[in-house]
């Protein structure tokens, strides 16, 4: 049966080892995906920033849209004959169509009608620049009018009122700020973003007609009759109008056909990794963390919480297995002690009963008689002291609420402890030697502290024999006194494998069970229990010279 559990457990214990390494690599297969999981979430989040930041750009477009339809309308039916007057008129003219129809009729601070090749434009400044037709007041047809936006109101009524439109917290995207900031760099408007938070992205401010179909980007959200852009219909509701207004030629192939209608396709080609100066820029950015530093957060709290998850499963397998191996190896010396109380319970009692039926029939001479008393006497006191043993083993509960505190001198308790043990020793050639150094007093219960003290004592005797030297003293540990009781023998000592079990209930060693040494295993439990109902504890130490030395601590009654 022995042989068998040891099988079982160190089946067990390899399987509960191979489970760390498994778990281990768990661990790390899942942490990927949860880092891949939190950048598919981070893309899709920027995603939807990146449409969401061109909602708010292509809005902007609409407004100079309508700029340009105001002067595209105005100046359609001037010619280069009817002089620079007449095309100034024209452009005052769309420039008040523009006003009267705008929602920020400030936004536009001046135009000038430049050539297209004299650019950069009034760098540094915000600027919308439009190419006059032949015919528009050109000659050449490379004519362009550039009109020169308000920085004032640009950065602080337009883009706040945009920001708040599709950056607010009733847009959904309230967590997140819009910095402008001009071709030199420098901020000119931020929603609450800090420039310690790396940007998610940036783009241009304005569009870019030298790189950008902007008809054909516009004609893709109107299709059928409803395919005016905003600025057109905002002017077809001036009346009356100076001059006719032509709508844009319907396309064969409408753009983004393949998108689904309610979704804003993303003008990526103006997204950019943040970085290129020269023109009007916002960036979009978290107000407390970037996207990517989000994502990896996201990432490591979720491996934690795994990691932790995984531990508390396995902590709770481990606790599992030693609670099973705990119980088993309890089941298997409760077993043990049934059989050593047994033979310990009945052989006293066979030997007295056979003793005293022999007395009783008058077979023993009367010579004899002396002598078969002091086997029953003997006997009689072995089976004595296993009864009391089980008593305090099966009371010791109830024994602690009901112990008397009172003063015990060390000096006395061993002299009882010793008595009790002296037939003993002299069948087994033991001595004692005692050592008390001063008149060190014990508090607590005379009857707990002798039956600690004996167990000790009968340790010794029955597994060593020799010379038993018990030494007492008091010392201070703390602020508290403490007295000591030593009980050193000069045995074989005990393996280290079996060491740290010695003071478990039922426990017996593997030397005793084989060399027949009587006992039931709970001795040592005992003292142990004993020591610490009275403030101190029991232990034992293995000098290497050899031998064992048990140190009883008790509180001190001073």
């Amino acid at each position: 049966m022995r042989r068998a559990n040891r099988i079982i457990t160190r089946f067990f214990s390899i399987l509960v080892a191979a489970m760390l390494p498994a778990i281990l690599v768990f661990w790390v297969v899942i942490g990927g995906l949860f880092a891949e999981a939190a950048a598919t979430g981070a893309n899709r989040t920027r995603a939807a920033l990146m449409n969401q930041a061109d909602r708010l750009a292509f809005d902007l477009d609409l407004e100079l849209t309508l700029l340009d339809s105001c002067f595209a309308a105005a100046t359609a039916h001037v010619s280069p004959s009817d002089g620079a007057a007449a095309l100034g008129s024209a452009i005052a003219r769309g420039l008040e169509a523009y006003r009267a129809a705008s929602r920020w009729p400030l936004l536009v601070a001046a135009v000038y009608q430049v050539g297209e090749d004299d650019g950069p434009y009034l760098d540094g400044e915000a600027t919308h620049a439009l190419r006059l037709a032949p015919g528009n007041g050109s000659e050449s047809g490379r004519s362009m009018l550039v009109a020169v936006l308000d920085q004032d109101v640009l950065a602080g009524t337009v883009i706040p009122t945009l920001t708040e439109s599709y950056f607010g917290a009733d847009a959904g995207f309230g967590d997140y700020a819009i910095t402008l900031r001009d071709p030199a760099g420098a901020r000119r408007f931020s929603s609450g973003a800090d420039d310690a938070i790396e940007a998610d992205f940036e783009r241009p401010l304005f569009r870019d007609p030298e790189g950008f179909d902007v008809s054909g980007f516009y004609e893709a959200f109107f299709t059928g009759d409803d395919r005016w852009p905003m600025g057109y219909r905002a002017l077809s509701a001036l009346d009356p109008l100076p001059y006719p207004l032509e709508p844009p030629a319907p396309r064969a192939q409408p753009r983004n056909d393949d998108r689904p209608e309610e979704q804003f396709p993303i003008d990526r080609f103006r997204f950019q990794e943040g970085g290129e100066r020269g023109r009007w820029t916002i960036s979009v950015s978290g107000k407390k963390r970037s996207l990517v530093r989000e994502a990896r957060l996201q990432a490591v709290g979720w491996s934690i919480a795994s990691a932790a998850f995984l531990a508390l499963l396995y902590g709770s397998v481990i606790m599992l297995y030693y609670a099973v191996r705990k119980s088993a190896r309890l089941t298997e010396r409760e077993r043990d002690f049934v059989a050593s109380v047994t033979h310990e319970l009945k052989t006293p009692v066979a030997v007295i009963l056979s003793a005293g039926e022999n007395l009783a029939e008058g077979i023993v001479g009367q010579r004899r008689v002396a002598e078969y008393g002091s086997v029953v006497a003997k006997e009689a006191r072995r089976l004595a002291e296993t009864v009391e043993r089980l008593l305090v083993m099966s009371g010791l509960q109830s024994t602690e609420s009901v112990a008397r505190s009172e003063p015990v001198p060390a000096a006395g308790l061993v002299e009882a402890a010793l008595a009790k043990l002296r037939a003993t020793a002299l069948a087994r050639g033991a001595t004692f030697s005692v050592e008390i150094e001063g008149e060190p007093m014990i508090e607590g219960s005379a009857l707990l502290l002798e039956s600690a003290l004996e167990g000790v004592v009968r340790n010794a005797v029955a597994y060593a024999g020799g010379v038993v030297r018990i030494r007492s003293y008091e010392k201070t540990v703390g602020k508290r006194g403490v007295v000591v009781i030593e009980c050193r023998d000069d045995g074989p000592g005990v393996p280290k494998p079996e060491r740290g079990q010695l003071f478990e209930p039922f426990y017996r060693g593997d030397a005793a069970i084989a060399a027949g040494t009587k006992g039931t295993g709970i001795g040592l439990y005992l003292v142990r229990r004993v020591a610490r109902m009275h403030g101190g504890d029991a232990r034992l130490r293995f000098p290497p010279e050899g031998g064992t030395v048990a140190e009883l601590t008790f509180r001190s009654w001073r």
